[in-house]
């Protein structure tokens, strides 16, 4: 810095934002509705008649997936699930994770308001 004095340091601001929601994510507030809202979309994206039954009922909608690395993706898919809370109160399969997963939506009732508390970005 000594040798150019013109030239300045910043941050970007996406790393920044995905870092605070990294901490964010910590909270007890949000751990339990981002692993909640994880299983539901493995399991949705896990069947492929749940899948399409959930694409009728959301009109060809996709849910946001979310990824490793990125935590903004988290909070996005959030937002994806509330936003299409309706179509996924549809049928679920018999087996032990599809009734897990129909109790987390159906049932929960800490769930969407949890979810509608965490969602912090806009799409």
């Amino acid at each position: 810095m000594e040798t150019r004095p013109h030239i300045y340091w910043t941050p970007c601001a996406a790393h920044c934002i995905d870092l605070l929601l990294e901490d964010i994510r910590k909270l007890q507030m949000h751990q339990d509705p981002l692993k909640k809202a994880k299983e539901v979309v493995r399991f949705i994206y896990g069947h492929t008649w749940v899948l399409d039954l959930m694409r009728s009922f959301a009109n060809n909608h996709e849910l946001l997936r979310p990824a490793v690395t990125l935590f903004a993706i988290a909070y996005l898919t959030l937002q994806s699930i509330q936003k299409q809370k309706q179509a996924l109160r549809s049928t679920w399969a018999k087996k032990h994770e599809g009734v897990k997963t129909r109790a987390i939506v159906l049932f929960d009732q800490k769930f969407w308001p949890y979810i509608a508390y965490c969602k912090v970005l806009p799409l």
